[in-house]
């Protein structure tokens, strides 16, 4: 544990989590058994940092190698990566909980959330993660694949760098924000299956989760334009790519209630393989998305003006301010008040317009087994398995 936060923190591996973990000021190992960390300042939820799998402990002596190689702990072992064509694991019989009930696992790596549809329709997938609703209905009548439908913790919405213009304006992010019809946009894009966010990344199931209210007004977005210098509306290219279901339709939705207060927006759509590193956080106004994380690890890993993850490239004293403030409060009511306090503050100044976390939607053959409604980065593999049809 303690080789993979020395390694986090050096600065040579590039690692993700190095501003959630920068306050880590020394790591101590006084026996095999123990890890002692000193860290710069007070963080009542220290320990929470630790449970994304983005946090996952890897082997001592690994880290050139184990992002070709893999850890080999867990029910399954890598035998061949190809990050575009497919991956192989097979069976670990070595694994604490007993034999895997598949031999292998292929992963196949499609990049077009459609093209993924079709191959599960067209039996040359097993399972498919992150449907749309609208997909899943067109499944009803299949009967060689299950539907699984629960309440997820996946966020889609929209990316504005606030270090570019014209979103380098308060006005002009506000303005973006109150054109949108939040509910509409989850009756569009997701036929109701999932839940409004006012533009906040911590998901509704957790303890420090905003609530706000966030309604549209277009008359105010116009206002608000016209003192940012912009009285007869706006122009703007909207990224976006068939990488993640939702993010096409968010972007057609978006264009069409923008429109409403003068804001005219063109939509640029990128290849799926090109998206993440040609226009994710590069162009000014991009669809993006990602997994749930705990409030804390969410808020410092996407708003942390040196964090990597930081696409919208925010850079604001006052942020850090109310991070540390929550991460210092000892007592727990008043933690959860200042956690909210910095959201409701992000929502109203940042360049994020999160729309909803949407329901996990998944499709599997119908003899496939043990595929438990867990979140896909929590899927149980031990106990995945597959009968002859």
């Amino acid at each position: 544990m303690a080789y993979t936060f020395q390694r986090v923190l050096d600065g040579k591996s590039d690692s993700l989590l190095s501003t959630v973990f920068d306050l880590i000021e020394r790591i101590e190992t006084p026996d095999q058994n123990t890890v002692i960390f000193h860290l710069s300042q007070p963080h009542a939820e220290f320990t929470v940092l630790f449970l994304p799998f983005a946090a996952s402990i890897i082997p001592e002596g690994s880290g050139e190698t184990i992002g070709t190689t893999g850890i080999g702990t867990g029910p399954f072992k890598l035998e061949q990566l190809d990050v575009t064509g497919t991956t192989r694991l097979v069976a670990n019989d070595a694994y604490w909980r007993g034999e895997p009930g598949l031999a292998a696992i292929e992963f196949v790596g499609i990049a077009d959330a459609d093209a993924r549809f079709q191959a599960l329709q067209a039996g040359q997938v097993d399972l498919v993660f992150n449907l749309l609703l609208s997909q899943a209905a067109m499944l009803q009548n299949n009967a060689n694949l299950v539907v699984q439908q629960f309440t997820g913790g996946e966020w889609s919405g929209i990316g504005m760098r606030t270090d570019m213009p014209p979103f380098d304006d308060v006005r002009v992010r506000q303005a973006m924000r109150l054109v949108v019809n939040r509910r509409q946009m989850v009756e569009l894009v997701q036929q109701g299956a999932g839940t409004l966010s006012c533009d906040t990344l911590v998901w509704s199931s957790d303890t420090h989760r905003w609530d706000g209210e966030c309604p549209p007004d277009s008359e105010q977005a116009k206002a608000l334009l016209a003192e940012a210098g912009y009285p007869d509306g706006l122009d703007v290219t909207l990224f976006t790519s068939n990488s993640l279901a939702p993010m096409i339709p968010i972007a057609k939705v978006y264009q069409q209630q923008a429109a409403r207060a003068g804001i005219r927006v063109e939509l640029e759509q990128v290849d799926p393989d090109a998206f993440w590193i040609e226009a994710w956080g590069v162009e000014p106004f991009f669809a993006t998305g990602d997994a749930k994380f705990p409030a804390d690890f969410s808020l410092n890993l996407y708003y942390r003006a040196d964090s990597p993850f930081n696409v919208i490239h925010w850079d604001d004293a006052e942020t850090a301010v109310l991070l540390d403030a929550a991460r210092a409060t000892l007592d727990p009511a008043e933690r959860n008040e200042r956690y909210q306090e910095v959201q409701q503050y992000l929502a109203h100044e940042s360049g994020y317009i999160i729309l909803f976390y949407q329901d996990e939607i998944r499709a599997f053959a119908r003899n496939v087994h043990g595929v438990q409604p867990l979140n896909h980065y929590d899927l149980l593999w031990h106990g995945v398995t597959k009968t002859e049809e």
